[in-house]
């Protein structure tokens, strides 16, 4: 699928599955190569998930609400264990200091 592609199905994104869609990112990051260097973007958009939902027909909202309750526990637990990855390795470099050179980091 050309990005053009992508781009047309992305605007009937009602006829497609959460999977399909998926499929059709994939497939433009891997025709990037095909743009000229100056137009592709550094860093591509990452998705944790994709949800189909219709606000108009109320179809698939309680599972989007689920889906964003799941992730922002998700990234929570994923900042939490960073934080305290990080006060580990800032209390042992203290002490380390603190040993070798008699006195403690600020």
């Amino acid at each position: 699928m050309t990005i053009s592609g992508w781009v047309t199905t992305s605007k009937h994104l009602g006829q497609v599955t959460g999977q399909e869609f998926t499929a059709s990112l994939v497939s433009v990051v891997e025709h990037m190569e095909e743009v000229s260097e100056d137009f592709r973007p550094e860093n591509f958009v990452e998705f944790d998930d994709i949800v189909t939902v219709s606000a108009k027909r109320r179809q698939n909202i309680d599972e989007l609400k689920q889906q964003f309750r799941r992730l922002l526990d998700i990234h929570a637990d994923m900042q939490r264990n960073v934080d305290a990855f990080v006060d580990r390795r800032w209390g042992a470099l203290q002490r380390y200091s603190a040993e070798h050179y008699g006195q403690h980091l600020v």
